[in-house]
């Protein structure tokens, strides 16, 4: 797979409540259980 992105792609870093555009205004991430366990029992890196 090929991936086309603005040179400053991986520079791109979100700042959350501190942005003026909302582009991912409204976003959810669903987890099910079984991986939620699993993020659950990561260490903070």
């Amino acid at each position: 797979m090929k991936l086309y992105a603005p040179r400053y792609y991986l520079q791109f870093k979100c700042i959350a409540d501190a942005c003026r555009h909302s582009c991912c205004a409204g976003w959810e991430i669903d987890v099910d259980g079984e991986t939620m366990k699993k993020y659950s029992l990561l260490k903070d890196g």
